[in-house]
């Protein structure tokens, strides 16, 4: 997925290096409105972190160094989804393979 829908509950990020990355050495994850030019918050599921080397693999929950002010609440979305978008810091990434998982659940009752 590469957008977020609103009204979820963010429990956590994880990244999984699976190919040590070359150029930036950090990573930042945000949302982005539907008009891919306005920031919700541009380091609201991760800020800045280092995403460390092959077969590094990293759960970010609430408390957790590095994680982003949207991680641990219900998003509140105004276009009804966000888009996720990755940044590598200060310098661009020119090569190396990180996986990351945005995991969410829905709320409210379920009714029949």
């Amino acid at each position: 997925t590469t957008f977020l829908p609103t009204g979820v509950f963010l429990e956590s990020v994880t990244t999984d290096v699976e190919t040590s990355p070359t150029g930036a050495s950090t990573l930042t994850i945000g949302t982005m409105r539907a008009d891919r030019s306005t920031a919700v918050d541009a380091d609201g599921l991760l800020a800045t972190v280092t995403v460390g080397t092959a077969g590094t693999k990293v759960e970010y929950t609430t408390g957790v160094s590095g994680v982003g002010a949207q991680v641990g609440t219900t998003v509140s979305l105004t276009d009804g989804f966000a888009y996720i978008t990755a940044t590598g810091t200060s310098t661009a990434y020119t090569a190396g393979v990180v996986k990351v998982r945005v995991r969410y659940r829905g709320i409210g009752t379920i009714t029949q």
